[in-house]
């Protein structure tokens, strides 16, 4: 019994000491009862940790106390309030000879930029634009040392975008993006444009326009034709401005910025021809039925090696060039105009054997010694074979019956001579149509004059 007296003593003075400590320390004693010293049975349960708090961006975060270190964006409070839009400021670092070396090394953090002003600069990159999808206007102009661009790859939609006058040579880090009123590619070097291919949705109330240099198109690297970029550019959804030396801008056009649809589209594109389509088919269509590639001095070498591809066309120019066959028509059944007169060394045209109607064949001063590669041809609206004595051999027309195509216009076919060493047989359609006059020949080069049958079919 004194024994437990005297506990109780002991702990009620132990009690009264910690009151007074913990006045003075600021610790926490707990009762007896508390801590279980008189045998409670219940076990206190440890308190648990709460989730520390996250602080929220209230202008502490690196990139607005960047920003506004630099007097910019000062009525806005958070990057995620720039972000939405709930201020219209405008961060302007424009001219501050900024490096990326000064600059906060993480990114903005969001998802939306409004509008970034930060020409004239030092920058060598922009990484800090990293997960950005949507920038309202972004100016990087005059950036000189400005060669990656890859913290741009997650941008889709933009207002406008400068990156004129820095030093970029392509535009991979751009292959997200699929709408935009502006992108300002002038002034750079840029070799590869295909990085644009996805750009083709054009904003409302307006088109898209690239505004690039004038440069050699034709050796820098394309973007194919069926590439959402192209099928715009085409359909006149986007277009292309350029400056040729300093000069107005001027418009691009769809044949200079895209490859075709085929070798023959690209070739013809290459000289100028048909700059503003894309596909090989339309060349059928009398909008674009001319081809005229006359006077370039070009080879059988200098052409595709697969044969045209459309069986029809309503005009080709081949005029005063240097081919030795017409292998490339192989494929051609009805030929309009083939203008081909001064190929001094073309002798060889069985590249037309699969023809069966040619509106008018132009061969002066072609040197064929035989008409080989006619003999399908049955109609035509006329054909001149003057300026060559070495023509021997006409025996291909045999199945002609008619020179006239339109019954309203008749038809000729003219030699310089009519001493053949073969011609058509006397029952064949030629003869027997010069015979009733649906053929009609004649002889001689400036002065003409009509030849009978007699003098052709023996």
């Amino acid at each position: 019994m004194k024994f437990r007296i005297k506990k109780i003593a002991a702990i009620s003075y132990l009690l009264m000491i910690g009151n007074v400590y913990a006045e003075s320390s600021n610790y926490i004693i707990r009762h007896p009862v508390e801590l279980g010293f008189f045998g409670s049975s219940e076990t206190e349960k440890p308190e648990e940790p709460s989730e520390p708090t996250k602080p929220e961006e209230n202008g502490s975060g690196e990139w607005i106390q960047f920003f506004h270190s630099k007097n910019t964006l000062l009525n806005t409070k958070t990057m995620q309030e720039w972000s939405a839009g709930a201020t219209s400021d405008v961060a302007t670092l424009t001219g501050l000879g900024l490096t990326n070396s000064v600059l906060p090394k993480s990114t903005f953090g969001i998802n939306n930029v409004n509008r970034l002003l930060m020409e004239s600069n030092g920058l060598s990159n922009v990484d800090f634009l990293g997960g950005v999808s949507s920038i309202g206007e972004l100016r990087l102009s005059n950036n000189p040392a400005l060669t990656d661009i890859s913290g741009m790859s997650a941008i889709e939609t933009a207002g406008h975008i400068y990156l004129n006058k820095t030093g970029i040579s392509n535009v991979n880090a751009l292959l997200g993006l699929k709408s935009a009123y502006t992108v300002d590619l002038s002034g750079n070097k840029v070799t590869d444009f295909s990085g644009l291919k996805n750009l083709s949705i054009k904003r409302p109330g307006s088109i898209i326009t690239v505004m690039i240099d004038y440069q050699d198109y034709y050796h820098k690297k394309r973007i194919n034709w069926n590439e959402p970029f192209c099928q715009a550019f085409e359909k006149g959804d986007l277009y292309i401005r350029f400056s040729f030396n300093n000069g107005s801008p001027s418009s691009a056009q769809v044949g200079q910025f895209c490859y075709g649809d085929n070798e023959w589209m690209d070739f013809l594109h290459e000289r100028n021809r048909f700059l503003d389509i894309q596909n090989i088919a339309k060349l059928t269509e009398p909008a674009y039925s001319a081809i005229n590639i006359s006077k370039m001095g070009l080879t059988n070498q200098m052409i595709p090696q697969s044969p045209f591809p459309n069986n029809r066309f309503g005009e080709l120019n081949i005029e005063s060039n240097s081919f030795e066959n017409l292998n490339f028509l192989s494929l051609v059944t009805t030929a309009g105009t083939i203008k081909a007169q001064y190929n001094t060394k073309l002798k060889d045209i069985t590249g037309l054997r699969n023809a069966t109607s040619i509106s008018y064949l132009d061969m002066r001063g072609v040197p064929l010694s035989s008409l080989s590669g006619l003999e399908n041809v049955t109609k035509t609206g006329g054909m001149d074979f003057r300026e060559n004595n070495n023509l021997r051999d006409i025996s291909a027309l045999s199945n002609l019956s008619s020179t006239s195509i339109n019954p309203a216009v008749k038809g000729y076919i003219m030699f310089s001579h009519t001493y053949f060493d073969r011609a058509p047989a006397i029952l064949s359609p030629f003869c027997q149509g010069l015979l009733k006059g649906d053929i009609t020949i004649y002889q001689g080069s400036s002065s003409l004059s009509a030849v009978n049958y007699g003098s052709i079919c023996k």
